[in-house]
């Protein structure tokens, strides 16, 4: 498109114009005579100079122009623009003149919002292919539907340096057979469109019909598993369930694999820490290692930073499924995960996995990332699977900017390399200090290269000195040579002489009875400590060893004290749990809490659903949000009280009113306690106890009395009668309660559940920002309702006092007056601003 030559009239104010602009037409004269006080501009008098050069240019461009000024975009087009398009329509151009831009495009806004977007960002952009919108208001005769042209948008700056607003400019309409090409390509877009959308929807109900019974099925075997059943009954029932849960991750592959297909995969951006990240996914696939006698090791380089930005689900799961992969392909061996810092490019970290497995020869590598390919397709083939597991996992690397490449030979193992731009979190400049274990040797004790020389790259980050002792009676020898170490590490499966055996060898030794001897075990192996001061499961975490050999040599730990007894509350009182909660935040803290006491829970969405599952399981305990979706936490409870007595669950309900008449009412409903959120961790378990010793007591027929709350319901609750708004009370962000999270559940998880904080909470305000606009009441008191519960368990202490205040306004307006609602919306956006500003500091975001 030709640059646009347009005489620009100088910057002067707007009381001087008018003497030109009749000369500018229709659209002259509507912009004279418009009352621009009813507009978001406001009167001519108060524009800024800005406003008035860019009327003046605009007007008297000989080409198709529009401005859009303000916040709401409001259009001024001058003649030529009104007389290509709003003229061919029929429209007058007093309409024209002062509408909003997106009360006129609201049929194309999708197409032109990121144009839109950018423009307003500073940078101008072009719309090719661009279709002026058919807007309301067409007489008798009008063209029907406008030829193709070019949409060019430049920002026009304020006097100050900001976006003030954005310029529009036409080209001439494009060729007919341009116009024939373009319309046969969106076409063909729409139906690809379709064709996904229908493909991705029927693979999701399917998913949804199948994953339903098959829900069924896992949670009776594991009730069968639980009964008394003979070896060949308990093998028959393992098998059922390994199969269900097998069915349930093919199920899964086949919807990853969809939505990528389809385009509607997103990916996150937000800080996380890679080392737990890395951890975990080994500790998900230990098990398995452990059972081929595999040695699984992780080693992750100097200089990868601890904390990076990207997606942490989508990198755990490419890891994963390399790391299952290999595992799956080496009958024996090792298989090593690597993270180093790409030696090329800053910000790229490179993953590899290696094994010493079976190998792949050159012709199979070619089919390895096909779709529901397998690098073996012969009927006699030894391992199985669906070929989905690698194609989704090189889809997902090339999403998130990477590439993945193999190299292998058959029968040497394979080695799988992904490179992924993780760029580091910056970390505050803080003087390093020096290390309480610099300056100890260790001796360690590893037949395996691979982990003794990953073990030295710790140790030596920590400032010790190591020795390495290929097997025991190398290490033996070197004891009795009168050597001096500070402390032993011992691998527990060696050749000739295991772990446990060198260790009493080294006890019968004069000159090493009080070397202090930390065991490197499999988790299977029975963790005995009577020759060991620590007993380090594989694969090692650096955390752990660390801590352990602080505590062995200095006498300190690193890691907060614990807060429970060593013995979990799910022993002691072992329980049948079930969640029924829809927001997914709050169900993501109440497992984590749940799981620090020593329980599993099965989780549902609705009381619908609770009511359902109890029907198929014997739960001894409920844990029921009473505000839920489909069906509340009354209704539910009042459907599981009309079974038989002896079949009924405990139920204990989960609010976030603390009113003494909303606990009341929940207990006038059958349920036998009530916590209020956010649940706290000692209440939590009083109530866990109080259930228990309910237990041993037969329940009343429904009706039949009154029930007595529970401990955990008696403890005293701030009375919220009256509640003001929350500018003068709490704090934004109140640090205990993360404090005291991070130690609860860990500093990574509770990071997980912040990041969903803030994703679910903008969408929410969203919603209720549309509620408002609606004068729909009850849907923003229900968006309140969830923001209340998510807002008080992570801290957010004025957000969650104004939710609760706005659940108790009664809404009135006083004349001349914003309607409350929307105030109140407006507050929870500026505050939910400010609660995000904090916790992205938190995440090492800002």
């Amino acid at each position: 498109m030709e640059p646009i030559q347009a005489a620009v009239p100088p910057v002067v104010p707007f009381d001087a114009l008018p003497a030109w602009l009749p000369e500018a037409g229709d659209m002259g004269r509507a912009l004279k005579s418009l009352d621009w006080a009813a507009t978001p501009l406001g009167p001519q008098r108060d524009w800024s100079e800005s406003l008035c050069t860019a009327v003046a240019m605009v007007m008297a461009a000989p080409v198709p122009m529009l401005l859009a000024w303000g916040p709401q975009l409001v259009q001024i087009p001058n003649e030529a623009w009104f007389r290509l398009h709003w003229r061919r329509q029929g429209r007058e151009p007093a309409p024209a003149m002062g509408r909003l831009l997106i009360d006129d495009w609201q049929a194309i806004w999708p197409r032109v919002e990121d144009a839109m977007e950018q423009a307003w960002g500073g940078r101008g952009c072009v719309v090719s292919s661009f279709e002026p919108p058919v807007v309301p208001g067409q007489v008798d005769g009008a063209v029907q539907g406008s030829p193709l042209h070019t949409l060019a948008i430049s920002p026009v700056p304020e006097r100050l340096g900001q976006v003030g607003g954005l310029l529009l400019a036409l080209s001439e309409p494009v060729t007919d057979h341009q116009n024939e090409l373009t319309r046969l390509r969106r076409q063909w877009e729409d139906d690809v469109r379709s064709v996904a959308r229908a493909k991705t929807e029927f693979l999701a109900n399917m998913s949804h019909e199948i994953r339903t019974p098959m829900n069924a099925v896992i949670g009776m075997t594991t009730l069968l598993m639980g009964t008394e059943l003979s070896v060949q009954q308990r093998e028959f029932v393992e098998t059922i369930r390994s199969c269900g849960d097998h069915l349930l991750t093919i199920i899964n592959d086949i919807l990853d694999f969809s939505k990528i297909e389809a385009g509607k995969l997103t990916l996150e951006r937000q800080p996380f820490d890679l080392a737990d990240c890395m951890e975990g996914v080994l500790d998900l696939v230990s098990g398995r290692a452990t059972q081929k006698d595999l040695e699984l090791l992780l080693d992750i380089a100097p200089g990868v930073p601890r904390r990076v930005v990207g997606d942490v689900s989508r990198l755990r799961q490419v890891v994963i499924n390399l790391v299952d992969n290999a595992v799956k392909f080496t009958p024996q061996g090792e298989v090593v995960v690597s993270v180093r810092a790409a030696s090329d490019t800053p910000g790229v970290l490179e993953f590899s996995v290696r094994d010493t497995g079976i190998g792949i020869s050159r012709e199979q590598i070619g089919r390895l990332f096909q779709a529901f390919g397998q690098a073996d397709t012969s009927t006699t083939r030894v391992y199985g699977g669906t070929g989905l597991g690698l194609a989704i996992t090189r889809r997902l690397v090339e999403l998130m900017g990477g590439h993945l490449r193999v190299d292998s030979v058959p029968g040497q193992g394979a080695h799988f390399q992904a490179r992924l731009p993780l760029p580091g979190v910056a970390e505050p400049d803080v003087a390093p200090e020096a290390s309480p274990l610099a300056g100890k040797r260790v001796l360690v004790v590893d037949d395996n290269a691979s982990s003794a020389r990953i073990l030295q790259q710790m140790l030596a980050s920590w400032g010790m000195s190591s020795h390495t002792c290929e097997g025991s009676l190398q290490a033996l020898q070197l004891l009795a040579g009168g050597v001096p170490f500070d402390v032993a590490l011992i691998d527990y499966l060696m050749p000739e002489i295991n772990g446990v055996q060198l260790a009493g060898a080294i006890r019968a030794m004069p000159s090493a009875q009080e070397l202090p001897l930390i065991l490197l075990s499999p988790a299977t192996v029975p963790r005995t400590q009577a020759r060991f001061q620590a007993v380090i499961t594989k694969p090692i975490k650096q955390d752990l060893l660390r801590d352990a050999l602080l505590r062995t040599l200095v006498g300190e730990d690193s890691a907060p004290a614990p807060l429970m007894d060593e013995s979990p509350l799910g022993d002691r009182y072992p329980l049948r749990l079930l969640v029924a909660e829809d927001n997914l935040v709050n169900q993501r803290v109440i497992r984590l809490l749940l799981d620090k006491l020593g329980y599993a829970a099965d989780v549902v969405a609705n009381g619908l659903e609770a009511v359902e599952a109890a029907a198929r399981v014997r739960y001894d305990v409920v844990l029921m949000d009473v505000q839920m979706p489909e069906m509340d936490g009354m209704d539910a409870t009042r459907a599981l009280r009309q079974r038989p007595v002896d079949e009924q669950p405990q139920v204990i309900g989960l609010s976030a009113h603390a009113l003494a008449e909303a606990r009341q009412a929940c207990l006038d409903a059958g349920m036998d306690d009530y916590l209020t959120k956010p649940v706290v961790f000692e209440q939590l378990s009083n109530a866990l106890q109080q259930a228990w010793q309910r237990r041993q007591t037969p329940r009343q027929q429904a009706g039949a009395g009154t029930s007595t709350p529970a401990l955990a319901c008696m403890l005293p609750v701030p009375s919220l009668a009256g509640s003001r708004p929350p500018d003068e009370a709490a704090a934004v962000l109140d640090e205990r309660k993360l404090q005291l999270l991070d130690r609860l559940i860990g500093r990574d998880k509770v990071d997980e559940l912040v990041r969903m904080f803030l994703t679910d909470t903008a969408e929410l305000l969203a919603q209720a920002r549309e509620a408002a606009e609606a004068d729909d009441v009850a849907a923003l008191r229900r968006h309140f309702h969830a923001l209340k519960s998510t807002s008080g368990e992570l801290g957010a202490a004025q957000l969650h006092r104004l939710c609760v205040h706005v659940e108790g306004a009664e809404g009135t307006q006083a004349d001349g007056q914003e309607p409350p609602w929307r105030v109140h919306v407006d507050r929870a956006i500026t505050l939910f601003g400010q609660v995000r500003q904090q916790l992205l500091m938190r995440l090492g975001a800002v």
